[in-house]
């Protein structure tokens, strides 16, 4: 399952080595639940006019042929809002999975 990143652009290169590094050391345990589909993680930031933080969504998604799995997170931090989504995704295979 290759993951595939759309909005890396939105952040600075900082966050999308975070990003990427954390997101290779989770994907395994979702490959287990689904091992040859996509993962798509979709990242928006969301930034006031004057401040120099940046609110980071994240919409994560895996389709397989029978079983369509989507979560979203948000958070100021970069590592917590990829470990959420991550975290989501994986609870969300189990309970599909369980039916």
């Amino acid at each position: 399952m290759p993951i595939q990143y759309v909005g890396l652009d939105n952040l600075n290169e900082k966050d999308m080595e975070k990003l990427t590094e954390i997101s290779e050391k989770a994907y395994p345990k979702l490959e287990r639940y689904y091992p040859d589909e996509t993962l798509v993680l979709v990242i928006k930031t969301h930034s006031k006019s004057q401040g120099t933080r940046a609110k980071i969504s994240i919409n994560g998604k895996i389709e397989a042929p029978k079983i369509k799995i989507i979560a979203q997170a948000d958070d100021w931090d970069i590592a917590k809002v990829t470990h959420k989504i991550f975290d989501k995704l994986e609870e969300e295979a189990k309970r599909k999975l369980k039916r």
